[in-house]
């Protein structure tokens, strides 16, 4: 018996679900970028990299663009602002409770010129190109104040703690060429971008790297799964260590970091898949947070409160949809905005991607584990692109179109008009 894709394209009939708008071309178009809502409801794009040239296997090149803008969705207009030195692929963007906006993390281009794999970093300190610069962008005068960590690496998770401060995790303990016994590392590092200081933190109750890590109600972090990498001797006649994830062992466990105490302890999650740098963390409009992964989504159980997951199954094939699409959250309840393909490439081959899927949009809503189709974007959007919630019930989606300048508004209206909320933890209040 032969399966086919399920519901692809949708049937005429079905009901799509919200309307786009499409606002003013984006001056300088870019995918893998930050896209960050600032507190008086505007959105900060900074970073990425434009596409440029297809190689004849359809892989695309890209250039950097360290050019920085501000879209205000009230005027639906792009106002250019200074911009940092650096270049910088993806990464970690945090908006703080004075209202200015961190980042650190990232990625330079390789230099083939592609988009490194996951969130845009490499998986362990051996190769890393990460962007050692800490970014912080101040929309009261409009600069940016920029400095470098005193570390080779800056892990490959962060969660932040209030008041400028950072909890950094996922390293790796590297040894000598001629005994190669690495490991992953349970090393943490707390960074204050206010003092511009960086000092050990408490050590892991176990070694992960590629963690998600979720703000939790009271403060608490969560580092959900992760990879384990190890050292092996290459081989050859020079001394050559080759780091590898671990076969053999799955990090399946939540670590949870207590602020106050200073303490980590241990939590079992129920059936958790390896949460790693493919994931995206999603907060709701009530303040509750989610961990997307490819085919499964993770959320704490309002009964147990312990982190649960169940499958994110597609309604059409390839199943890779959750991988790589732009994701965000609608409505007031628990609902999930899938944008796009998770297509990097031009190329339509099957097993990476299907590319007429690159302008689709679709629904998931937790509570009844259903999919919805949503109305159509006018334009493809591919791997890199990004989805911002505003502050009403309406979400931004930057990077649309061959060469990322597309920029649309989705539009979705909630049961009875009751309008969406928008949780910002750092600040003071919500907006609507």
């Amino acid at each position: 018996m032969t399966q086919t894709a399920t519901r692809f394209p949708p049937t005429p009939s079905a009901l799509h679900i919200g309307q786009w708008e499409r606002v003013a071309l984006f001056p300088d178009g870019r995918r893998f970028h930050l896209a960050t809502l600032l507190g008086d409801g505007r959105v900060l794009v900074s970073g990425g990299a434009i596409p440029d040239t297809a190689e004849p296997s359809g892989a695309l090149r890209y250039d950097p663009v360290t050019s920085v803008w501000i879209f205000d969705p009230d005027d639906r207009s792009w106002t250019r602002v200074s911009s940092p030195e650096r270049e910088r692929m993806g990464g970690y963007a945090q908006l703080m409770e004075d209202g200015r906006v961190a980042i650190l993390g990232g990625s330079e281009l390789s230099a083939m010129r592609r988009p490194p794999s996951g969130a845009y970093e490499e998986q362990y300190v051996a190769n890393a190109q990460q962007v050692k610069t800490v970014d912080v962008y101040s929309p009261i005068d409009g600069g940016w104040q920029s400095f470098e960590v005193d570390l080779p690496h800056l892990g490959t998770a962060r969660g932040y703690l209030g008041a400028g401060r950072f909890l950094l995790l996922g390293f790796f303990d590297a040894t000598d060429r001629s005994v190669c016994m690495g490991r992953s590392s349970n090393r943490t590092y707390i960074l204050d971008v206010n003092r511009r200081t960086i000092v050990p933190g408490p050590d892991l109750p176990s070694p992960r790297e590629n963690a998600m890590v979720v703000s939790e109600p009271g403060g608490n972090l969560s580092a959900i799964g992760g990879d384990l990498y190890y050292e092996h001797d290459a081989g050859g006649s020079f001394d050559t260590c080759e780091v590898k994830p671990d076969p053999n062992l799955d990090v399946l466990d939540v670590a949870v970091f207590n602020p106050l105490t200073a303490a980590w302890h241990t939590e079992v999650s129920n059936g958790s898949p390896s949460a790693n740098l493919l994931s995206k963390v999603i907060v709701f409009g009530d303040g509750t947070q989610t961990i997307v992964t490819a085919g499964s989504i993770a959320r704490r159980s309002p009964l147990s409160h312990s982190w649960t997951w169940t499958q994110l199954w597609p309604p059409y094939l390839p199943a890779s949809t959750a991988l790589s699409r732009a994701i965000t959250s609608i409505g007031i309840g628990q609902a999930l905005l899938l944008v796009g393909s998770s297509c990097y490439w031009t190329s339509q081959d099957l097993r990476s991607c299907y590319a007429p899927n690159s302008q689709r949009a679709d629904i998931f809503d937790l509570a009844s584990n259903d999919w919805m189709p949503a109305a159509d974007p006018s334009a493809p959007y591919y791997a890199g692109a990004s989805l911002t919630r505003l502050s009403s019930d309406r979400v931004l989606a930057i990077g649309g179109g061959d060469h990322g300048d597309i920029a649309e508004l989705f539009s979705w209206h909630g049961p009875s008009g009751v309008r969406s909320w928008v949780y910002l933890p750092w600040l003071t209040s919500q907006m609507r």
